[in-house]
Formats: structure tokens, C-alpha cells, sequence
């Protein structure tokens, strides 16, 4: 029987960019064969009209690995079956410049890639048609959006792909800033002149955004935890295994006291839940890793923490904060599932510390697919604890700005308790304000959190979570 090879060929489902006009589309490919050995010689892209082939020249041999096994493992979600792929298999990228064409937000078109091998001998060629769309990020005067968590090759599970691409795609995209955090096990060099700050530094100037450099370090007893605004320039760092929780929280706060903290990263993963809810000190979690919405068990827990330290947080405004990232690996981009947007006013694209400030003080919204919503009480943004007497009443201001084709189709406002004081469905416009009377005002302290849920078409649901607005009734 005669064997003619396949060559197998994994790509995104979806390509979206989000920079007006967009710049550069780029599809991540990861290319395999099942039998036989050989080179893949090319793989191009055309678009629009306009082609570019890219010559890769690499080698690949039989991988023994389904689709579905593949595909965990460029998430990230399995490390030990990365090096198996990169002896086995080919990672490439199709790019291609479309600036010239200036092309209008909203418009769609198919992306084709064409991927050409050399196996066995016999030449082998996979097609593969992309859905396309340029899409826009919502612009709100003092918003930047960015993405709290993501992962480029100097962690252990990723290949092939610089920080610096990452934050090239970000500044292409209209990203406001990047946090890279990579796994503590594979940043090596922290601080020397090309290591990991230094890199964070160089991509900075490169694209004129913050990038920020942070770590992802696992804790003894179980559990990730994201650290944010370490000192640049410290020989040391936390690594995984050093410290349980209770130990890491406390040393990432002293490591550049009193502005290092850290995040709670994907609380309820399978994959590493937190191993210790006793531990104190940490500033907020990860309301939303790799998810378009967030998890009910995750919103639950960060509410009771709300609850717990609400005495605390109306005497120092100090709170459990609550960020969105897209863990991005391989495959993944940046954002593309969990956004951050962030209530900068004073945003100064050097500056690295408004940033840092503005996580830690819960000025930001939590976001699965990039579309903004936000709210204020009698004008205080998000993060603030407001004083009123328990006669006065409450005015609500919401607003909510979709990504390109998107519409916001529910509010939902909650008090501490997760009780709905607000709904209302398929709100007109970009904005809506509500009075709460104080009739119906709690006689004790409290807090409020919006939910927002954004939709396209009649499927493809996200949501959009605020940090608190705290109200005392203790003038």
C-alpha cells in the first residue's frame, strides 16, 4: 500500500487585530506529520490582495500526538510534552504588512495560508482559509488597556517567541501597556544588562507603551502568584518551590517595599489552585485567566475576601483587587482571553509606576474580550470609598464601550452580599445613570461591583467586571 503523507497543520480559528488602521496580521502555525520525515520548505500568507511567503527550511519528523494533545500543550497546560514538539514538530509565524492599505475598522475578509513540505520525498502542500477582522479597542478618555499576564520564551513552556514580540503586538494592537511575567524557573537573569528588565526596558522603547516586567513564581504548598513591581535591580527574586504561600506573599512585599505586591494568579485552576486562603498581604487575584467570563466559585471568593477586609479597607481604602489576564503561551495572543482596563488620568507611557498604582489601588475593570465598562458613584471612580449619609441617595453612572461588533446587552449591579440591586437588559447607547434612593440604601457599610455582559451576533458571550466603589455611611 502506497503512503502519502498528510502534513498537519494548526492555526487559530480566528484572526483579529485591533490596531486603527492594523499594521501587521500574524498567524502563529505549528506544523507536524504522523509518518515519515522530511522539511517543511515555506509557509505564506495572502490577504486583501497582498501575499508574503516566509522560507523556513526546517526539519520535521513523526510526532505521535492528537490534535487535542498538541494543543494543551502550546497553551501551556502541559510542559512536559513541549520538547517532544519542538524535536518533532515546526513553529513558524505568517506575517504580513497590510499597513499600506489603511484597511477601515470592520472590515472582514480570509486569510489563506499555504504551507509547502518535503516529505519522503514527495512534495506536500496544506491550505488553510482564517476568518479575518479589523477590529478597534474602545477609547475612553484616561482608559489604557492591557494584559495583566502573559508568558513569551523565557518561560519554560513557551517556544519561540520573544518578549519583544509580545510587546510588538501589543503597541500594534492598541494595548495601553503589557506585564510580561514569565515563569520564575526560566528567568534566569533578572537584572543583568540583557536580562529580563533590560529586555522589558529595550521593547519599551521600541514601541513607546509600558512594559512591565513581573514574574510568575509557584508557591511550596500550591498555587501561582503573579509579582508586580519587584525592584529592577535586585540579584534576587522569588523562585518556585522557595516559599509556601503565606512566606511568598510576604517576601514579594519586601522585596521592593512599599511598592511590590503581588496577584493571586487563576485562584481555581485545576492545573494549580492557591494552596493557602490563610495567607495575608496579597492585593488582588485573577477574576479572569483565559476565560471570556468569570468563574462563579472565583467571584464568590473574591467577595467574601471583600467582606472580610471591608472594615480594614474603609479605614485605609486598602482592598482585594481584582485583574484580568490571558496567560497567553504559544498559541495565544496577548488579551485575547482576559483584558485588564485601567482608570489612568495622569498615564505618562514611560512612567511604569501609574500603572503599578493603578492595579493596586482596583482603579481597573476586568475584561474577557477587550470591550470596556466602568462605573462611579457620585463621580468616584472605581476603588474608592465614599462617604454619605444614610439619608442621601446614590447616583449610579455606567458606561460601556464594546470592541468592533460587539453590543452590551446586560448590567447587573451588586452590593456585598452578591444581592442584585440593578438590572437591567439591552441598556440604549454608551451610557446609563440610575438613583438609588435612600430608601433602599444599606444602613452599614458597604460596596458595589458591576457586571456587564457584552455579546456579538447571538452567541459569543463576555463580560466585564468592576472593581468596588466602597460606601460608608460613617461621614
Amino acid at each position: 500500500m502506497l503512503f502519502f503523507p498528510r502534513l498537519f497543520v494548526l492555526a487559530p480559528q480566528v484572526i483579529e487585530t485591533f490596531g486603527t488602521p492594523p499594521r501587521t496580521v500574524t498567524v502563529p502555525l505549528f506544523i507536524w506529520i504522523t509518518r515519515g520525515e522530511g522539511y517543511v520548505q515555506n509557509c505564506a500568507l495572502n490577504l486583501f490582495g497582498l501575499a508574503k511567503t516566509t522560507t523556513l527550511n526546517t526539519r520535521v519528523s513523526a510526532l505521535d500526538m492528537s490534535e487535542a494533545r498538541v494543543m494543551e500543550v502550546l497553551d501551556g497546560e502541559n510542559e512536559t510534552g513541549l520538547p517532544l514538539l519542538v524535536s518533532k514538530g515546526v513553529y513558524a509565524e505568517a506575517s504580513l504588512d497590510i499597513s499600506a492599505l489603511r484597511v477601515p475598522e470592520g472590515r472582514t475578509g480570509l486569510a489563506r495560508v499555504t504551507v509547502d513540505a518535503l516529505v519522503d520525498g514527495r512534495c506536500v502542500r496544506t491550505r488553510l482559509r482564517i476568518p479575518y477582522r479589523a477590529s478597534r479597542l474602545p477609547k475612553e478618555p484616561g482608559w489604557y488597556g492591557g494584559d495583566c499576564h502573559t508568558h513569551s520564551s523565557w518561560s519554560p513552556d513557551v517556544w519561540l517567541i520573544p518578549l519583544s514580540g509580545r510587546a510588538r503586538y501589543a503597541w500594534e494592537n492598541g494595548f495601553g501597556f503589557l506585564i510580561m511575567s514569565d515563569h520564575s524557573s526560566g528567568v534566569s537573569d533578572w537584572a543583568g544588562p540583557d536580562g529580563y528588565v533590560a529586555q522589558c526596558d529595550r521593547a519599551q522603547q521600541e514601541t513607546g507603551i509600558p512594559i512591565l516586567p513581573a514574574l510568575e513564581v509557584e508557591a511550596r504548598d500550591g498555587g501561582h502568584y503573579l509579582c508586580y513591581s519587584l525592584k529592577p535591580t535586585s540579584a534576587q527574586h522569588p523562585t518556585d518551590g522557595q516559599y509556601p504561600c503565606r512566606d511568598l506573599v510576604k517576601a514579594v512585599s519586601r522585596h521592593d517595599f512599599p511598592l511590590s505586591y503581588g496577584m493571586i494568579a487563576h485562584p481555581f485552576a485545576a492545573r494549580s489552585p492557591w494552596g493557602d486562603w490563610s495567607a495575608y498581604g496579597f492585593a488582588g487575584l485573577e477574576l479572569m485567566n483565559r476565560q471570556r467570563t468569570a468563574n462563579r466559585t472565583t467571584v464568590q471568593a473574591w467577595f467574601g475576601l471583600l467582606r472580610t477586609n471591608l472594615p480594614h479597607t474603609v479605614a485605609t481604602g486598602e482592598f482585594v483587587a481584582a485583574i484580568g489576564g490571558s496567560d497567553s503561551h504559544n498559541f495565544m495572543q496577548p488579551g485575547s482571553r482576559g483584558f485588564t482596563w485601567a482608570y489612568i488620568p495622569d498615564y505618562s507611557a514611560p512612567d511604569r509606576s501609574k500603572v503599578w498604582e493603578a492595579i493596586r489601588r482596583g482603579q481597573t475593570s476586568v475584561s474577557g474580550a477587550k470591550d470596556l465598562a466602568y462605573f462611579t458613584v457620585d463621580g468616584q471612580m472605581q476603588g474608592s470609598v465614599l462617604r454619605r449619609g444614610p439619608g442621601e441617595p446614590l447616583q449610579f453612572h455606567f458606561r460601556y464601550l464594546p470592541v468592533t461588533g460587539r453590543r452590551c446587552t446586560q448590567i447587573t449591579l451588586m452590593d456585598k452580599n452578591l444581592k442584585k440591586v440593578f438590572e437591567t437588559v439591552r441598556p440604549p447607547g454608551s451610557e446609563l445613570r440610575w438613583t438609588m434612593p435612600p430608601s433602599d440604601r444599606d444602613p452599614e457599610d458597604t460596596f458595589y461591583v458591576a457586571a456587564f455582559t457584552f455579546r456579538e451576533g447571538k452567541g459569543d458571550v463576555s463580560e466585564v467586571w468592576t472593581n468596588p466603589v466602597f460606601v460608608s455611611s460613617r461621614v
